[in-house]
């Protein structure tokens, strides 16, 4: 990667603002489809995860924020480093765990018109 960015220096400028501009598309492409995925509904009825008064509470915004950011640059290390990155096994059987138990209770919403 050094020496991509060292042979694109020597490039003349409008082959610079070429790539700039790939790039910047590129990673604009991949946040808008990200928030997409997250905005649209992915069927008719949405299921809304309902916590027991007894189970734990969640964090601040921010706490929330900083554990995905966190999260994120994992499983971006991970690509670029050939390891296993994010496991989301464990969390899954924990998740199954408690709505098994009823400590999560799955509710259908309905769609707002």
């Amino acid at each position: 990667m050094q020496k991509y960015i060292e042979n694109l220096r020597n490039k003349p400028e409008h082959h610079r603002k070429r790539v700039t501009l790939g790039v910047s598309t590129l990673v604009t492409a991949v946040v808008f489809v990200v928030w997409l995925s997250v905005l649209l509904p992915h069927g008719s009825n949405q299921v809304v995860a309902r916590n027991e008064p007894e189970a734990p509470q969640v964090g601040t915004p921010v706490a929330t924020l900083k554990t995905g950011v966190a999260q994120v640059f994992t499983a971006i290390k991970s690509l670029f480093s050939g390891t296993e990155g994010l496991n989301f096994q464990g969390e899954y059987e924990n998740i199954k765990n408690q709505v098994e138990t009823g400590q999560i209770r799955l509710t259908p919403v309905e769609p707002e018109e």
